[in-house]
């Protein structure tokens, strides 16, 4: 349903004190407050998870591996050593 939008994105999604962090590769800006509703009920529909806080992050952002994948590990460090730019969802 909403998720398979949501694949379109790349995101990373983690526990970061105590909450549950979801980081989204965006290449626009825009509209990026009415995106928030979509990702999280998407993800409580499709994983019975609820969802804290939402951020986004410019597509490109995220470091990746030789073969192109995500580096969690990496994203993680970024988000709680506050390393990673992240645009505001505002309309």
């Amino acid at each position: 349903m909403w998720y398979r939008l949501l694949t379109l994105y790349p995101s990373a999604v983690f526990q970061a004190g105590g909450l549950v962090v979801v980081l989204v590769e965006v290449v626009k800006k825009a509209y990026l407050a009415s995106m928030v509703p979509v990702i999280v009920n998407a993800i409580l529909d499709e994983h019975q998870l609820v969802v804290d806080i939402v951020a986004f992050v410019a597509k490109g952002d995220f470091p990746r591996s030789r073969l192109g994948e995500k580096q969690r590990g990496r994203i993680l460090a970024g988000w709680v050593g506050r390393k990673l730019y992240v645009h505001l969802p505002l309309p």
